[in-house]
């Protein structure tokens, strides 16, 4: 599928796992390379506040607005990037600092090529479902 996206300057919302010290290094080249071609990075507060990056602008639902999702971390926060988006027509582009990364397929060594690759619409887009779960106890507690 390509995009009208290449045309134009892009909002990102950067999602981002803290614990690894791959995820902010990783985080910190998506932010450099975005802001270097015109893009907007923006995250939640708690996003910023975890990958230690001060230049990018808080918001509190950046979704709406986004024209991709950038989550950086393994397969939890690909699984956390798709709840935020809360089924939006916004594609998300995972990055693997995680253990398995079935859910996000782009290494970090592949980051700035897999952003070129979007921005110019050399890419294809796969639906998934996602299903939402709720546990009741016997007792009924949830």
């Amino acid at each position: 599928m390509t995009s009208s996206i290449e045309s134009r300057r892009a909002t990102v919302v950067l999602v981002g796992r803290s614990d690894r010290p791959e995820a902010r290094r990783t985080a910190r080249r998506a932010v450099e390379w975005l802001a270097r071609h015109g893009h907007t990075v923006v995250a939640l507060p708690q996003d910023i506040a975890v990958l230690g990056i001060d230049r990018l602008e808080a918001r509190d639902e950046p979704f709406s607005s986004a024209d991709l999702v950038l989550s950086i971390g393994g397969d939890g926060t690909m699984l956390r990037a798709v709840s935020l988006v809360n089924g939006l027509p916004v594609p998300v582009l995972g990055v693997n600092v995680g253990l398995l990364g079935y859910l996000a397929e782009v290494e970090p060594v592949n980051l700035e090529d897999s952003l070129q690759r979007f921005f110019t619409g050399q890419y294809v887009t796969e639906r998934r479902l996602v299903l939402e779960v709720e546990v009741q106890h016997r007792d009924g507690r949830r």
